[in-house]
């Protein structure tokens, strides 16, 4: 495998190959980065080397005098001091334009390299470095070559041979400084943009090549006749150069997010597409490309839920009223449009989740009328069927003593009219709530009276005090029924406490008895009395 690139070593001219290969910007080595490391070491290994102007090679003491022999006589040394020399360093700048280990060098013992090109060779690649490292090599082969030429002067452009070779592609790969030659290349090798030829990522060739087809792919986008293929090849130009400056620079859609964007869209590679998308400083103009150009499966393919597009694609339909479509985008909806989210959730019958946004919201939104009532609705017949259950279990409540049960189904159907009330408070539904409020509080109390065991005083109080606050204005047509059920519970007390109070057969029969009970059942008098004044 040759370790040197054969096509532009036979771009040559025969009768000036033997010069020209010793040239500083004739750099004819093919290596990769294994390959190259291994070079190295193998020539760090030898006391002598020669040289041919394109490979370096070992050899040994017999083959160097006869060379140094040669070269005594007027033909040519492969030993000579300066072409090994040039050629060594054009083998450092091949590495270090290629970003390989340079480490290796440092070994090279009998023929060390320049200490200040050594440490240029070992940067990473800038055209700072590049242009030091290209004049010392001009500088070097001009005051000491052996193979002068009469357009080798110092004002050389490194990578000029090759322009008055007319080999324009092997200019790019050597990192060409000077804007003429570069300009000079770019117009000769972009009239075929599908022409490959090496290059160096990231440089001054690449910026003014890419430059060049991006000009060109926007005269073939901003054509009149673009968007009409059958009757013009712009829109097939702009995809090719695009594609051309995308080849020479990934990085180079940041010079025109629009222009890739369109490019991409031409292309159905709507993930690249969407990516320039959201970069576009204008939420406008990102959402006019998602609407117009995106198919609403590749909108929910491509576009995150909740990324900064999804919310303002989200907010779009909501506004043409497709919920639906919005919850694709964002996330928690009923934090982001509660008035939007409600209604949906109604006509969905997520009911719990529905009443939910309504209570974290009712303050500072304005829910659609029609969804209130729905829901009301459903927490009115949930509260009936309820009420139903709570009914037939208060009938056989005796028998199967599931007093806490039934208590509990009644608390549950109030709550369901609670709902409702908040929801819808029409006449109809506050009838029900009422209703429902105070056979909840009637067979509470019942409970705990019927369960001797059980009865908790203090709970029957907090029932009273319930009810007290929930009743409603003297004007109500249920006042009235408020106040029975709460004159009720309080006489239901009255008689728990005169049970409690009520003195023995023995009560007389000792003069300390009864001074002995009314101070055991002080508070129990207190209590009684409070309640005969309420």
């Amino acid at each position: 495998m040759p370790i040197y690139n054969v096509q532009s070593y036979l771009r040559i001219p025969k009768t000036k190959r033997e010069a020209m290969v010793h040239y500083p910007d004739v750099i004819l080595f093919d290596l990769n980065a294994g390959d190259y490391v291994r070079y190295w070491e193998s020539l760090s290994q030898s006391q002598y080397l020669a040289t041919n102007g394109y490979h370096i090679y070992p050899t040994h003491w017999l083959d160097y005098a006869w060379q140094t022999f040669k070269g005594w006589l007027g033909f040519t040394n492969d030993c000579h001091p300066e072409t090994l020399y040039m050629s060594l360093h054009k083998l450092a700048y091949y590495g270090y334009l290629a970003g390989y280990d340079q480490r290796p060098l440092d070994s090279m013992l009998h023929y060390p390299l320049n200490p200040n090109f050594l440490c240029q060779a070992k940067q990473k690649r800038n055209d700072n470095v590049t242009v030091q490292m290209q004049k010392h090599l001009t500088n070097h082969y001009l005051t000491t070559s052996l193979y002068q030429h009469s357009y080798q002067r110092p004002s050389h452009s490194f990578g000029s041979t090759w322009e008055t070779l007319g080999f324009w592609q092997a200019i790019p790969a050597l990192d060409p400084q000077d804007l003429g030659l570069i300009q000079r290349t770019v117009s000769h090798l972009v009239t075929n943009s599908e022409q490959k030829y090496p290059f160096i990522s990231c440089s001054r060739y690449t910026a003014a090549a890419v430059e060049f087809y991006i000009a060109e792919a926007n005269n073939a986008y901003k054509s009149l006749t673009f968007m009409m293929p059958s009757l013009s090849n712009s829109q097939a130009k702009m995809r090719k150069c695009a594609k051309a400056a995308l080849d020479l620079d990934p990085l180079c859609t940041d010079n025109d997010l629009e222009l890739f964007i369109e490019y991409y869209l031409l292309e159905e590679q709507y993930d690249k597409a969407y990516e320039l998308i959201a970069r576009l400083p204008s939420v406008s103009k990102a959402l006019k490309y998602l609407k117009d150009r995106f198919s609403p499966e590749n909108l929910r393919r491509y576009v995150p839920k909740d990324s900064p597009l999804g919310l303002q694609l989200g907010r779009y339909y909501l506004e043409k009223k497709d919920v639906g479509e919005a919850v694709n985008f964002v996330s928690d909806l009923n934090t982001f449009s509660p008035e939007h989210s409600f209604p949906y959730l109604v006509k969905q019958k997520q009911w719990y989740q529905a009443y939910q946004v309504f209570v974290d919201h009712k303050h500072s939104v304005t829910f659609e009328k029609n969804a209130l009532k729905e829901l009301a609705n459903f927490f009115v017949k949930e509260g009936e069927t309820t009420q139903q259950r709570a009914a037939e279990a208060h009938k056989v409540v005796e028998d199967t003593q599931n007093w806490d049960e039934m208590t509990e189904l009644y608390f549950q159907s109030m709550k369901s009219l609670d709902k409702a009330h908040q929801l819808y408070a029409n006449d109809d539904i506050s009838q029900h709530y009422h209703k429902y409020f105070r056979h909840y509080i009637q067979y509470a109390i019942e409970a705990q009276f019927a369960q001797p065991a059980k009865t908790n005083i203090e709970t029957i109080y907090k029932h009273l005090e319930t009810l007290k606050k929930h009743m409603p204005d003297k004007k109500d047509k249920v006042h009235h029924e408020y106040i029975k059920l709460y004159v009720q519970g309080l006489m239901r007390c009255v008689d728990h406490h005169i049970k409690l109070v009520k003195v023995s057969a023995t009560y007389h029969a000792d003069k300390q008895e009864p001074a002995k009970h009314k101070a055991a059942h002080q508070s129990n008098f207190d209590k009684l009395f409070q309640d005969l004044e309420s």
